[in-house]
């Protein structure tokens, strides 16, 4: 239960575009051509902004705050 207190805290803490775009990603299970489709993105971008938050969300979770 830590560590989901953990991931809430550090999802709280990003950009509500960042959180919407992991949750159609891992929430919803939408590709990133479905995601670019709804909110009117570049797929590509949208691929980064994934890369990106999952590394901060990584690095948060292993520090344990």
């Amino acid at each position: 239960m830590r560590l989901h207190g953990v991931l809430l805290g550090a999802m709280s803490e990003l950009d509500d575009r960042v959180c919407t775009t992991l949750l159609l990603r891992y929430q919803q299970g939408l590709t990133f051509d479905e995601m670019a489709e709804i909110t009117g993105e570049n797929a590509g971008t949208l691929q980064a902004r994934v890369a990106r938050a999952l590394r901060r969300l990584r690095a948060r979770i292993e520090l344990g705050t």
